[in-house]
């Protein structure tokens, strides 16, 4: 089995004392692709947050092709969450 490009294991994050993301999982094979379905309040904006980096997770780990996730200085665990973010992810060049 190869390296998963983009790995996420256990991934919390809260906001205040409301869970919006509790043991999110995602594991991306090369050559595979997947999308994200699921209800309102689900928690898939969230997941997407925390692995482009706009977001620390306040627990699990991200890896990218094996290795840890670097983390963006603007990335905060507990930070609050606005409805839409127009920063750019770290890994995107300006």
């Amino acid at each position: 089995m190869s390296t998963p490009l983009v790995e996420a294991r256990g991934i919390v994050k809260r906001y205040g004392p409301t869970v919006a993301l509790a043991d999110g999982r995602l594991t991306v094979l090369p050559g595979e692709s997947h999308a994200l379905v699921g209800r309102n309040g689900a928690g898939k904006s969230t997941l997407v947050t925390v692995l482009t980096g706009l977001q620390a997770p306040d627990e699990g780990t991200v890896r990218f092709d094996g290795e840890p996730a670097p983390r963006s200085p603007t990335a905060t665990p507990g930070a609050p969450r606005s409805p839409a973010s127009t920063r750019s992810p770290p890994w995107y060049p300006s």
